[in-house]
């Protein structure tokens, strides 16, 4: 799936210059680039923090797709 031709491309610069433990993101469509390379940061779902170690695999996808924002159903088990 491509973005749209008149999103534009979302980078925060101040993130990767960061020297704190864990760098807290609220924007989860920010995209990844090398400078974040071995960073570590918590992104938010809007419930709570996730914690993510960056890896170089990563690097051109969003944020937010490491962040899991919905939860997996459970159905319930019928008794014979």
């Amino acid at each position: 799936m491509s973005r749209s031709s008149w999103k534009p491309i979302t980078i925060d610069n101040n993130l990767a210059n960061s020297k704190k433990i864990f760098n807290k993101i609220f924007s989860r469509n920010l995209i990844i680039t090398k400078d974040y390379i071995d960073l570590n940061v918590q992104i938010y779902n809007g419930v709570r923090f996730f914690d993510l170690t960056i890896t170089p695999k990563m690097v051109g996808q969003l944020f937010g797709e490491f962040a899991p924002s919905k939860i997996k159903a459970i159905h319930k088990v019928k008794k014979k």
